[in-house]
Protein backbone atom coordinates (compact mmCIF):
# COMPACT_ATOMS: atom_id res chain seq x y z
CA UNK A 1 0.00 0.00 0.00
CA UNK A 2 2.87 2.39 0.73
CA UNK A 3 4.42 1.83 -2.70
CA UNK A 4 1.06 2.55 -4.38
CA UNK A 5 0.45 5.73 -2.35
CA UNK A 6 1.38 9.23 -3.44
CA UNK A 7 1.77 10.41 0.18
CA UNK A 8 2.17 8.49 3.45
CA UNK A 9 1.38 9.84 6.93
CA UNK A 10 2.30 8.35 10.29
CA UNK A 11 0.42 9.21 13.48
CA UNK A 12 2.47 8.54 16.62
CA UNK A 13 2.45 9.42 20.28
CA UNK A 14 5.73 10.66 21.75
CA UNK A 15 6.34 7.46 23.71
CA UNK A 16 6.47 5.44 20.48
CA UNK A 17 9.06 7.65 18.75
CA UNK A 18 12.58 6.16 18.65
CA UNK A 19 11.24 2.71 19.54
CA UNK A 20 12.03 -0.53 17.72
CA UNK A 21 9.58 -3.28 16.86
CA UNK A 22 10.22 -6.73 15.41
CA UNK A 23 8.04 -6.01 12.37
CA UNK A 24 9.16 -3.23 10.04
CA UNK A 25 6.40 -1.20 8.38
CA UNK A 26 8.40 1.37 6.41
CA UNK A 27 11.72 3.16 6.17
CA UNK A 28 11.73 6.75 7.38
CA UNK A 29 12.45 8.00 3.85
CA UNK A 30 9.13 6.46 2.68
CA UNK A 31 7.11 8.67 5.07
CA UNK A 32 5.91 12.14 4.00
CA UNK A 33 4.15 13.33 7.16
CA UNK A 34 4.69 12.66 10.86
CA UNK A 35 1.82 13.75 13.12
CA UNK A 36 2.34 13.89 16.90
CA UNK A 37 0.94 15.75 19.90
CA UNK A 38 4.19 17.76 20.07
CA UNK A 39 4.88 21.08 18.40
CA UNK A 40 6.79 20.52 15.11
CA UNK A 41 9.78 22.43 16.53
CA UNK A 42 9.98 20.33 19.72
CA UNK A 43 13.51 19.09 20.54
CA UNK A 44 12.32 15.46 20.50
CA UNK A 45 11.50 15.78 16.79
CA UNK A 46 14.76 17.35 15.54
CA UNK A 47 16.04 14.00 14.26
CA UNK A 48 12.92 13.56 12.10
CA UNK A 49 13.25 16.79 10.12
CA UNK A 50 14.61 16.13 6.62
CA UNK A 51 13.85 16.90 2.98
CA UNK A 52 11.18 14.23 2.56
CA UNK A 53 9.44 14.24 5.99
CA UNK A 54 7.20 17.07 7.15
CA UNK A 55 6.52 17.10 10.89
CA UNK A 56 3.02 18.33 11.75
Amino acid sequence: MIKASEKVAILSITEKLNSVMKMKVADLDEINYLVTELSPDAPELVAYHNNTLEVL
